[in-house]
């Protein structure tokens, strides 16, 4: 489930990186079928240019949405950024990840008013979780391949240390720490109000737990 969100935020946040990364799937495809010697080497030219502008691209996309860094240091003195966790894909999959957690409630934020209130710690973890994950599907080509269910072992370490990271980020400067929780809980709020009029929640029981 997380994944499947994190893949669909990913397509429509960053829809150029996603373009390249499908451009080399479908290059790679080519180049496996192709059994001309001159057009599989034309080929082969196109699929490692296409597959270097596309791990630029994914790689650009972690180097600015800097919560991806297992040793990013939010806290550091000489950082130009005072909120690394405002990111529009980090509000995007957490108000996809509300809308599940309030599966068969009604359609409004009073089946669980303290998502609303401020954005629990845990459920910004989970999203940069997702996001991680969904860009290594995405710069591997194996987006169609893993499944990922909740936290699983292989993700289970980026989502502890971004709570580690948000427990530092609120103990050591709380003042910053809480203008950063009032801007995300503000967007990926405005995000969830605006899906389209109607449309439901996911469907089934809820079965993701983020122990909020």
């Amino acid at each position: 489930m997380l994944k499947t969100k994190a893949l669909q935020v990913i397509e429509s946040e960053y829809p150029e990186a996603v373009q390249l990364a499908k451009t080399t799937a479908a290059l790679q495809t080519a180049w496996a079928k192709e059994t001309r010697k001159k057009s599989k080497k034309e080929l082969e030219v196109q699929l490692a240019t296409s597959k270097k502008a596309s791990q630029e691209a994914f790689d650009n996309l972690r180097k600015d949405a800097h919560f991806i860094y297992r040793d990013f240091d939010c806290l550091r003195k000489d950082a130009d950024f005072s909120l690394p966790f405002c990111h529009s894909g980090i509000s995007e999959l957490s108000a996809k990840l509300a809308a599940y957690i309030l599966s068969g409630e009604e359609n409004d934020t009073a089946g669980c008013p303290e998502l609303f209130s401020s954005i629990p710690p845990r459920l910004i973890a989970a999203a940069v979780t997702g996001l991680n994950h969904g860009f290594s599907c995405y710069e591997s080509g194996l987006f169609a391949v893993k499944r990922f269910k909740g936290v699983d072992p292989e993700n289970q370490g980026t989502y502890e240390d971004i709570c580690r990271w948000l427990t530092r980020y609120e103990s050591e400067t709380p003042e910053q720490y809480n203008i950063m929780i009032a801007a995300v809980t503000r967007d990926y709020v405005a995000r969830f109000s605006h899906r389209p009029v109607g449309a439901p929640f996911d469907s089934g029981a809820h079965k993701f737990n983020l122990k909020l």
